[in-house]
């Protein structure tokens, strides 16, 4: 689905006209197949070394003369509201089921944009501040749609193309991280209390901060998704940003959560990225303590 601001009224009417009742066309053009839920659709969508409790690994810390670990954090910018969006929060939940299997370091996130409430679906997990942060990624694509998945801010997917989805994977993962971050979260007063570390010898970047709860579902009752029950995986829930310094650079974030926040097995994800909105150059996982 192509975002409403990248579109005049009629040219969207028309577009809506055709995902609402031609959406096998549109799948049919970009790839895309809703698929039944399957069990490993079902599994949270949490790292290997998340599950461990554990953050990314500092390249400062492998053996000398080793590379640095791969890695991909994948950012999934989907909407309750888009017919077209529950296959690709499918296709990332298999996807990250996989890797967590094979022990690679993905870090899949949903982020839930808001321009298409006004369909008649208003979606609990979105946030303007995620439809601002996929504008910013209009160098990758200059349009701006739904499902659109981001691999390490570098390229970009239709979400539910998995095949896709899946080699941008598998070419960031033989990349490895210029940053070394280490972060720890607690609960403090049903907030969460981020603290992070970097080192790096990149020039100035900035570091996204996000608490992500592990998995959520909802029953839409309206709009182009109107009967459907949507499962959920690694759901952004609260984000930050802040300015890393060139060398050793360390910081605090105290995040607060909406009322509905789940706390079982939610994790703090970091990542820093060359400004603005570029390459993304180390990333760490936390559990909250």
């Amino acid at each position: 689905d192509v975002s409403p601001s990248a579109t005049s009224t009629s040219s969207l009417l028309r577009e809506r006209s055709v995902c609402i009742g031609g959406l096998a066309l549109i799948l049919a053009l970009t790839g895309c197949s809703r698929e039944s839920e399957t069990q490993a659709s079902r599994a949270p969508l949490s790292a290997h070394a998340a599950a461990r409790g554990e953050s990314a690994p500092a390249p400062s810390a492998r053996a000398p003369g080793a590379p640095a670990a791969g890695f991909a954090v994948v950012e999934l910018f989907t909407s309750e509201g888009c017919s077209s969006c529950p296959a690709a929060d499918e296709s990332l939940a298999r996807i990250a089921a996989r890797a967590e299997h094979d022990a690679a370091r993905v870090f899949p996130v949903e982020l839930h944009v808001d321009y298409w409430d006004y369909l008649g679906w208003r979606d609990r997990f979105d946030d303007p501040r995620f439809s601002s942060r996929q504008a910013g990624y209009r160098t990758l694509n200059s349009a701006t749609y739904t499902p659109q998945a981001v691999v390490n801010g570098e390229h970009e997917c239709v979400g539910s193309d998995e095949s896709r989805l899946s080699a941008l994977i598998a070419q960031s993962l033989t990349r490895g991280a210029t940053t070394a971050l280490t972060l720890s979260a607690n609960w403090s007063n049903a907030r969460v209390s981020v603290r992070y570390q970097s080192q790096s010898d990149e020039p100035a970047q900035t570091l996204n901060l996000f608490v992500v709860e592990a998995r959520a579902e909802s029953s839409v009752t309206r709009g182009e998704n109107a009967g459907e029950h949507l499962a959920h995986r690694n759901i952004a829930r609260n984000f930050a940003t802040h300015s890393l310094a060139t060398g050793h650079d360390d910081g605090t974030w105290d995040a607060g959560l909406p009322e509905d926040f789940s706390p079982s097995g939610a994790r703090v994800l970091a990542f820093a990225q060359r400004a603005p909105q570029g390459a993304i150059t180390g990333a760490a996982l936390s559990t909250i303590e």
